[in-house]
């Protein structure tokens, strides 16, 4: 059986992987879902998950304390998102980097942390 921590890398490292190369390829003939700018909530979606693998992965692997490792994915999510962004103004010519952008990947990862948080006081509750 594969450890669990080498399973939530496997997750987190994939993930990272995915939403690197979404952020930085063209994407061309996007349909309309009808939703004003649903840019941003893609990158909401993608730094909610992020933060949610990597946490999983920090958590199964690491004898710090699970706040200290929220703090830490946050941090590291927020730093992903704006370098994605500067890899975005400076080597592709079809993305632009956006404040906007950083913004909803952070709102992504406070989402994360919260839905993290509520269920870690949910299980400490169970037990």
């Amino acid at each position: 059986m594969v450890p669990k921590e080498k399973l939530w890398l496997a997750a987190a490292a994939g993930w990272s992987l995915i939403v690197a190369v979404l952020c930085l390829v063209q994407l061309t003939n996007m349909p309309d879902v009808g939703v004003s700018s649903p840019d941003k909530y893609v990158h909401s979606a993608f730094h909610f998950f992020f933060t949610i693998f990597w946490f999983l992965y920090f958590d199964a692997k690491s004898t710090r304390s699970k706040t200290l490792n929220l703090l830490l994915v946050f941090v590291f999510s927020v730093l992903f998102g704006t370098i994605i962004e500067l890899a975005q103004m400076y080597f592709t010519v079809s993305r632009t980097a956006e404040i906007d952008d950083i913004l909803a990947n952070t709102l992504g990862s406070v989402l994360g942390v919260g839905v993290l948080v509520i269920y870690s006081g949910f299980r400490k509750n169970r037990n």
